[in-house]
């Protein structure tokens, strides 16, 4: 099926080019607009009327100066669009796409007014190229499912915010302790020197969620947990961060808001929620130095 749709466009595009063409690379739609196709993605799914896609978008004059990207103000960084060949020109070009697919097109000024975008251009720009990659195409009962996801996803965020204030406010715990993205209180000072990359630490703690709530602890463990400074896939950031602050023998209370923990996806276990702020209470045990391993 993606090896017929690939010969079909690039025969399309063969034949297109071949016309008198003021862009050398790019073919040309019955309606005038421009494309090139950069990349053909693995998803089966057409581009058809009636869609919504998810899609990023980068708006360039022809001399490559950028003028709007979703990334700049588009919730993760794309944008949903209902494709509707009527009302945009740039609409209609995106039925040429699949899933993964990415390309550009060459439009004039006022096609891309049309569109929902708000672009101030200046009015002696006539054209103007906009690069998308197509990251998904749903149906609208598909898409207003993730109207909802992201609604719920913003209000998250907003409400960790909120709780992470509280939190701060009620212990007293205030800029001076603020560090590199994370909070960091100590409880006890250690001994010697602080952990860096490469070094295992033998620690145990006790993780909270912002109301207080338990949800994982090392003191229901048989022996304390071990870890790998540097290493992504045995610390998230925020506590590799307070860590390093730490030296052997210390307790600190290190918090850690979610960009820099489990993100807008949770942990993949389901326990940690998307945007939740985190509480650590640590004891590092001991520093294995590389000459130790």
């Amino acid at each position: 099926m993606r090896l017929s749709y690939v010969i079909y466009i690039s025969a399309l595009a063969l034949v297109l080019a071949s016309c008198d063409n003021l862009f050398p690379g790019y073919s040309i739609l019955d309606s005038g607009t421009y494309y090139k196709i950069h990349y053909l993605g693995e998803g089966d799914h057409n581009t058809v009327e009636g869609n919504h896609i998810q899609a990023r978008f980068v708006y360039r004059t022809l001399n490559d100066s950028v003028v709007f990207d979703t990334q700049w103000n588009y919730f993760e960084g794309f944008r949903m669009l209902e494709v509707n060949k009527e009302n945009s020109k740039l609409t209609e070009a995106l039925c040429l796409l699949r899933e993964g697919d990415s390309a550009s097109f060459i439009l004039s000024q006022n096609h891309i007014q049309v569109d929902s975008f708000r672009i101030d251009l200046d009015e002696t720009v006539e054209r103007i190229k906009v690069d998308v990659k197509i990251m998904d195409i749903m149906s609208r009962k598909e898409y207003e499912k993730e109207v909802d996801r992201i609604k719920w996803l913003r209000d998250r965020e907003m409400v960790e915010q909120v709780d992470l204030v509280n939190y701060l406010a009620t212990y007293g715990i205030d800029r001076d302790n603020y560090y590199e993205g994370i909070y960091f209180v100590e409880k006890k000072r250690g001994r010697g020197s602080s952990p860096k990359s490469g070094n295992a630490v033998e620690l145990q703690y006790k993780a909270y969620f912002s109301d207080g709530t338990l949800f994982d602890s090392t003191y229901e463990m048989s022996e304390p947990l071990v870890l790998k400074i540097g290493d992504p896939g045995q610390i998230i950031k925020g506590m590799d961060i307070g860590l390093r602050l730490m030296k052997e023998g210390g307790k600190a209370k290190i918090i850690v808001p979610s960009q820099l923990g489990f993100g807008d996806k949770g942990s993949s276990t389901g326990i940690v929620p998307p945007y939740t702020s985190l509480i650590y209470d640590v004891e590092l045990i001991n520093i294995f130095t590389n000459e130790d391993s």
